[in-house]
């Protein structure tokens, strides 16, 4: 896995306090290359992406290019449950921990990715 894509409004590579993650909402793109145990790319391979969203699962899956890229697209998230919270200088942010994982079912490829994200649920402004 390469890259994560989000509304633009609120991707970011960040820390909320429990290490850097990449912070979702709305929906979520995320594309890689699935290589063999010794690095190739495999192509025309299954793929799947794996959320395990605090208020529900979602999968999507597909098939990697002939170069073996993939881009899996979950066009809407559940809204986060926000059990945890975030004080920043002119707001507290709602979110949750969740899994991600990236996975393909064919016995050569090189590993399964799994990381978590930061799911946005909401934010309360408060003044200075």
């Amino acid at each position: 896995m390469t890259t994560v894509t989000s509304d633009p409004s609120y991707i970011g590579y960040i820390n909320y306090g429990w290490g850097y993650k990449w912070r979702i909402i709305g929906w979520i793109t995320v594309s890689g290359t699935l290589k063999d145990q010794d690095g190739q790319p495999i192509a025309n391979a299954p793929v799947t992406l794996l959320l395990n969203e605090r208020l529900g699962k979602q999968s999507v899956s597909g098939t990697t290019t002939a170069s073996g890229t993939y881009s899996l697209n979950i066009p809407s998230l559940n809204p986060g449950a926000g059990d945890y919270s975030y004080y920043a200088s002119a707001s507290t942010h709602y979110f949750d921990v969740i899994g991600m994982g990236v996975a393909s079912s064919l016995s050569n490829s090189s590993e399964t990715y799994v990381d978590t994200l930061y799911h946005f649920a909401y934010s309360i402004y408060h003044p200075f």
